[in-house]
């Protein structure tokens, strides 16, 4: 018997979000109720709603670029935001990254759609660094509203903690097969569990679930066979029992911090 392990190279540079979690929010309505020369009730919201990526995956641990898109509505001809102060806050509720982040947003002047990229990066901690769950709230200073006919009204309050929607951060995985050797009645792999490090470097993933599965030759499907720990070193040792022709594949099902991986294949012929 020949085992040849096919080991997968290389980290796809940006993030990756994962298809269909993203999702609005409920609308945020703000009544701005009077103008302040002539005290007559314009009886003027602006609503807001937002998309937030449910879940964002990193190909490098320290640093990335989260999308949000506001979509905002008014029954005022124009917006006019006061300093021109809107920003996006993101807060860490659990994880290792930095406890706060913010972005500026340019001020809407009515109705229509705007992505945010929230940059965020770490200088804390050892990698994944920005591993964990945030929350997504919109600050708006004070607005004022105008009209075709020169009417405006104003409000006077500052519009805070408006609690967008959350996502979680995980760092991509990949499942190195590095080596496999058959006797009579054995094959034995060795391999490691690496994820994106700091400064272009990789990292071990230490202590996971990897999940060992043999697809035959022939019609008979893929099983699952083995699940082992990889160590604190994030490398793994293993020997299994010869089964005949057929592709070994290794596959990590991914956790709180660690995205899954692709399976990583030796082909037994």
């Amino acid at each position: 018997m020949r085992v040849t392990p096919t080991r997968l190279l290389g980290v796809l540079a940006g993030l990756v979000l994962v298809a269909g979690t993203a999702g609005s929010t409920p609308a945020a309505t703000w009544q701005i109720g009077t103008n302040q020369q002539t005290a007559k009730s314009l009886d003027t919201t602006v609503t807001v709603s937002a998309r937030v990526p449910s879940t964002v995956t990193l190909s490098n641990a320290t640093w990335t670029t989260v999308p949000v898109d506001l979509t905002w509505s008014t029954t005022a001809d124009r917006l006019e935001f006061t300093h021109s102060l809107v920003e996006l806050r993101v807060e860490q509720t659990r994880g290792s990254g930095p406890t706060v982040t913010s972005a500026q947003v340019s001020a809407p002047a009515g109705a229509g759609t705007t992505r945010i990229n929230v940059d965020m990066m770490s200088n804390r901690g050892p990698a994944p660094t920005l591993s964990g769950k945030y929350e997504v709230f919109l600050e708006v200073a004070r607005v004022r509203a105008h009209f075709d006919e020169g009417a405006a009204a104003y409000d006077d309050f500052t519009f805070g903690n408006v609690k967008l929607g959350s996502f979680s951060v995980k760092t991509k995985t990949q499942v190195a097969l590095e080596s496999a050797a058959t006797t009579r009645t054995t094959i034995r792999f060795s391999g490691s569990l690496r994820a994106p490090g700091e400064n272009g470097n990789t990292q071990a993933v230490p202590g996971e679930v990897l999940r060992i599965y043999f697809d035959p030759a022939g019609t008979r499907s893929k099983a699952l066979q083995r699940s082992i720990y990889v160590s604190a070193g994030g490398t793994f040792d293993l020997i299994v029992p010869r089964k005949g022709k057929g592709t070994w594949s290794f596959a990590f099902a991914g956790s709180t911090n660690w995205a899954a991986s692709s399976a990583s294949k030796a082909v037994a012929s």
